[in-house]
């Protein structure tokens, strides 16, 4: 089953693994938080095989939904790719739900996360940029 997400690249002399320990202390679960790197990300991300996991059948039905929605999670697809191809660390937070998509949004953005996105479970009216708590 898809869960609600949270997706956004990690940028320039971001650390990775003190933004995965950060959001697990947030209370993720560790299982919820997969940052993508690399050609292995790349090929994660864009589903070439639907199997491999939940990134991947995600994946895979954005680009379904992309003819749809040209604006919306395509496009947080394609930034996520882009910014994969740039050499970016592409941070991805399963089982957000909407209420606490803020105030991980803005852990994220902490840690040097750019661009978080929202893609939620049900819809993809549920997508956007999601804007900081507090300003």
């Amino acid at each position: 089953m898809l869960s609600q997400v949270l997706v956004g690249a990690l940028a320039d002399g971001g650390d990775p693994q003190s933004l995965r320990d950060a959001v697990i202390e947030a209370g993720q679960m560790p299982d919820d938080v997969v940052l993508l790197a690399g050609d292995d990300g790349l090929d994660e991300l864009l589903g070439h095989d639907r199997d491999r996991g939940i990134f991947g059948r995600l994946a895979h039905l954005i680009r379904h939904i992309e003819t749809l929605d040209s604006e919306g999670t395509g496009h947080v697809l394609r930034t996520a790719e882009a910014a994969l191809r740039e050499g970016h660390t592409v941070a991805l937070v399963s089982h957000v739900d909407r209420s606490t998509a803020a105030p991980l949004s803005d852990l994220l953005r902490k840690h040097g996360v750019a661009h978080v996105h929202y893609i939620g479970r049900w819809t993809v009216a549920q997508h956007g940029t999601v804007p900081p708590v507090a300003a």
